[in-house]
């Protein structure tokens, strides 16, 4: 039995291996564009990003100006789904929007408006429904979800709502980083968040290890 859960447990972790999310890019990784890959449609993932704040907001800056964007522009305004600047916190927040509804995860500035500052954020791609819940932290605190999960890979790509670019059966999207004057986007990375079927397996395997190690 203690051998089965084992084996079980390292099963389910090489099938999230085998599904893991990946992230190339066609160019210089600090102000380019790159694809953002999937294992599966129904993947959890999270997207890191090392980002220096340099200030306060310059006078007449576009508020909600883009980051890290996801797939296609959203609208005229230039603005993406993904990071964004806002202007009334000095700092970067989350904006989300599809054909039914817009969210945003407020940004603050740990710093408030001192300059030269390095922190890192988190997008958290939790699967569910179709899409997925989008959790934001920086430098671990969690600021806010987005739990609309219908902002997923089921909405076509779109100029006019830009889903998150994965259109039906679509595993790849294309990321866009944009370098501003308030921020510098130093390095971005992407992982598979693991399954929790997996990860029980693996803690019932391991359990099973010890106790007969134990009972030996």
């Amino acid at each position: 039995m203690k051998k089965t859960l084992l084996t079980a447990a390292v099963a389910a972790l090489a099938l999230s291996a085998a599904q893991a999310v990946s992230l190339s890019w066609s160019g210089t990784a600090g102000q380019s564009n790159g694809t953002l890959t999937l294992g599966s449609l129904n993947e959890s993932f999270v997207l890191t990003a090392n980002i220096t704040l340099t200030g306060k907001t310059p006078e007449g800056f576009t508020n909600n100006a883009p980051v890290i964007g996801f797939g296609k522009l959203i609208d005229a305004d230039n603005q993406y789904n993904g990071l964004a600047w806002y202007n009334g916190s000095n700092g970067i927040g989350a904006h989300f929007n599809n054909a039914w509804t817009t969210a945003d995860v407020p940004a603050y500035n740990p710093d408030g408006d001192a300059a030269q500052n390095t922190h890192t954020y988190a997008l958290t791609f939790t699967a569910a429904n179709g899409g997925w819940d989008i959790e934001l932290s920086i430098d671990g605190v969690t600021l806010g979800v987005v739990s609309d999960a219908s902002m997923g890979w089921g909405q076509a790509p779109s100029a006019d709502y830009g889903s998150l670019g994965f259109g039906t059966g679509d595993l790849e999207t294309t990321i866009t980083v944009t370098n501003d004057a308030p921020w510098t986007v130093n390095s971005v990375s992407v992982q598979t968040v693991p399954e929790p079927t997996a990860l029980a397996l693996l803690a019932l395997g391991v359990a099973g290890v010890a106790l007969r190690r134990r009972v030996a």
